[in-house]
């Protein structure tokens, strides 16, 4: 069964370890030096990096689970302007 949920404080070590993995995955192979995907990965998805994120109200971070397991996770930063679009009330 396939469930989401809105993210937690209580999720902050899922959310930044599925951080890692999604990021390396997805992009990983545009980086010729392993040592600098770690060290982004390092600053990027670190528990400390990540609770902070939890912690601002404009950002919003979904959990998906596969049967009990997180496989994916999503996140929305309200209010964000963009150069194509002139509603101030905005995501991304």
């Amino acid at each position: 069964m396939i469930e989401i949920k809105i993210a937690t404080e209580a999720d902050t070590d899922v959310l930044a370890l599925l951080g890692r993995i999604t990021y390396a995955e997805s992009h990983g192979h545009f980086i010729d030096n392993t040592a600098d995907l770690a060290a982004y990965c390092d600053r990027a998805f670190s528990i400390s990096k990540t609770r902070t994120d939890l912690e601002n109200p404009e950002h919003l971070f979904f959990l998906m689970y596969l049967n009990d397991f997180p496989v994916g996770y999503a996140k929305v930063i309200l209010n964000v302007a963009h150069n194509s679009v002139t509603s101030q009330k905005t995501c991304r």
